[in-house]
């Protein structure tokens, strides 16, 4: 090839260029490299440029991808995300350029562009020194490389990584304030739970593990974590806003108002549960009763309203939070129900009650007949299983919020018989009374003779007395029948 019919262009070692090929009925046009320039200075028209590393152009890429996606379509062989991963980046791999500078500086360095194009300069570079590899694809608003991966002796950082298969000794997912720990076949979560569904959209009842507690919560946005939809959760009425700051619904009162709030449609699997809602005021005091209900409308697989189920509980004079607890058994036949969490506060006030929460739980989830189908050396005398249930009354004159307290030691009414090596002693504590969302309750330093009773308040309380129930076991045999954690 010559220059002759080109004496506008001006060609460089390593430049890439189009080749046009008009023997056909159509152009054809292939991307090349220059690898070879012979100047000729005395007559330039007579320079000699060799060609190489021939590019096909992107329709021709395109036809072969399809060509083998029909072709693995034909025989069977499932297409998966990662292969047509791969095949893309392939492409554009093989489109991109690739001009090299090496010096004492900058190391190895390529980049998709000669660095001296000033209308079009590179945006995407690969550069190689001692300490590693970093690679950038865009610019920064300077003009200098945005280097965002980067492989070092220390490991790698990098914006996504897609790979078929992850194979490593520990993998750590998190910070400080929550982590993700897969080491030895084990997972381990710290400040956080666990939540499993089998749907995409996480829109069945799923399962829940935080600490030691295992719950099958069904109701959907439970903790109103994202906005209400009123089509798969819960449904707004008039006077309830959303508000997402505090992840919480406030509710405007009225001196003719009567019972309102938010509902959603439930499908029911199991005859019995236990419905609990975590309702605020704002408004302290005076002679108008504040009131919060739990109201079920259950239906039959007919679409036929079966038997409600109602529980109302009253505010005190000054209580602030009330947790409503209503164990449901649900009329014979029920498929599906509409859950309503309502308030009633007949006064002229914006905000004055909130709704923060909203759970629902199945009881009896494990029937004997599958405690049945476990081994049942766990249930032989060698077990020897004792409990004692108690109550402990906290006398205080005034606790702030935030506080962590020492209540003293707790003695059992008789202590329990010596666990054994492979037993253990379990304390399980419950707030009780009209302060029983205000705090929680712990045991530390377990022994069968007792345990040290500790309190933390989530908000202030007033002196006076505090109520806490409690339940005690013990068994000759570690573990939980079962499940293991």
């Amino acid at each position: 090839m010559t220059t002759f019919d080109y004496k506008h262009e001006a060609i460089r070692l390593g430049d890439s260029t189009y080749v046009i090929d008009r023997n056909f009925p159509v152009d054809v046009e292939l991307e090349a490299r220059i690898t070879e320039l012979e100047r000729d200075l005395i007559s330039p028209e007579n320079t000699k440029v060799t060609l190489g590393n021939v590019l096909g152009d992107i329709g021709s890429y395109v036809k072969d991808l399809q060509a083998e996606l029909k072709n693995k379509v034909s025989i069977g062989d499932p297409v998966g995300w990662l292969e047509g991963a791969r095949d893309l980046e392939n492409i554009e791999f093989e489109r991109s350029g690739a001009y090299v500078y090496m010096n004492d500086v900058d190391g190895f360095l390529t980049t998709n562009r000669p660095l001296r194009n000033i209308d079009n300069p590179p945006d995407a570079a690969v550069q190689i020194r001692s300490a590693g590899v970093r690679i950038a694809n865009n610019l920064k608003p300077d003009g200098g490389f945005d280097w965002k991966t980067f492989m070092t002796a220390g490991g790698m950082i990098a914006d996504c990584i897609t790979s078929g298969k992850v194979r490593t000794n520990d993998v750590e997912i998190g910070d400080d304030d929550g982590k993700i720990l897969l080491t030895g076949g084990n997972l381990t979560i710290k400040g956080g739970g666990l939540e499993v569904y089998s749907t995409p959209s996480a829109t069945d009842n799923g399962v829940m593990i935080r600490g030691n507690r295992i719950s099958t919560n069904f109701v959907k946005n439970p903790e109103f974590l994202t906005p209400p939809n009123g089509s798969t959760d819960w449904k707004l009425y008039s006077g309830v806003k959303y508000d997402p700051s505090a992840n919480k619904m406030s509710i405007d009162c009225s001196a003719t108002m009567n019972f309102i709030g938010i509902d959603q449609m439930l499908d029911i699997y199991h005859p019995k549960a236990t419905f609990q809602a975590l309702f605020r005021t704002n408004s302290f005091g005076g002679s108008t009763p504040k009131s919060a209900r739990i109201v079920l409308y259950n239906y039959d697989r007919n679409g036929q309203q079966l038997e409600s189920r109602i529980q109302t509980e009253v505010f005190s004079l000054y209580q602030k939070n009330l947790l409503l607890t209503m164990p449901v058994v649900f009329p014979v036949d029920t498929v599906r129900c509409r859950l309503w969490i309502q308030v009633e506060f007949d006064k002229d006030e914006e905000k004055a009650m909130e709704i923060l929460w909203v759970r629902g739980s199945y009881d009896d989830v494990v029937s004997q007949q599958q405690l049945d189908m476990y081994p049942k050396d766990i249930y032989n005398l060698d077990s020897k299983p004792e409990v004692q249930i108690f109550h402990v009354t906290i006398s205080h004159s005034g606790l702030g919020s935030g506080v962590y307290r020492n209540c003293g030691r707790v003695k059992f009414d008789q202590p329990f018989s010596p666990p054994g090596e492979l037993g253990s002693m379990i304390v399980l504590l419950t707030p009780y009374g009209s302060k029983s969302v205000d705090y929680h309750a712990t045991a530390y330093s377990v022994d069968r003779a007792g345990f040290n009773l500790y309190i933390r308040t989530l908000t202030s309380i007033p002196s006076g007395e505090l109520e806490v129930h409690g339940l005690a076991y013990r068994a000759g045999y570690m573990g939980n029948v079962g499940l293991s954690i």
